[in-house]
């Protein structure tokens, strides 16, 4: 059994972090998380709200999850509908499933998704 973790964060002003203004539009966020060493197959990966905030308004529609997983790598999506506009955001990953090669130390890595 491996497992790996790690925490994701975007604040406003982040070139890549697009929730920060006001669209009617949905728009997501994707974020790419390479796993060192890789799985022998794609893991189970639950992820986690661990920081938002949100300019005063009300009734903001926001959530993270995971967009796809494969045995190198996930991708989290933070997606934002309606208007809603997240200044900053944050999440908390863990990944677990069956070692791939048991020789390489333990290890994530984490870089911007496309």
């Amino acid at each position: 059994m491996q497992i790996l973790s790690g925490v994701v964060s975007y604040d406003e002003g982040d070139a890549k972090w697009t929730l920060d203004t006001s669209n009617p539009a949905a728009r997501t966020v994707l974020h790419t998380v390479d796993f060192l060493p890789p799985f022998e197959d794609a893991p189970d990966v639950v992820v986690a709200i661990n920081k938002f905030e949100f300019p005063e308004q009300t009734a903001q529609k926001f959530s993270v999850s995971v967009h796809e997983r494969f045995a190198t790598y996930c991708v989290l999506a933070f997606h934002a509908w309606d208007g809603s506009i997240v200044e900053s955001a944050g999440a908390s990953w863990i990944a677990y499933g069956d070692a791939g090669d048991e020789d390489e130390e333990l290890e994530a890595t984490e870089t911007m998704g496309e």
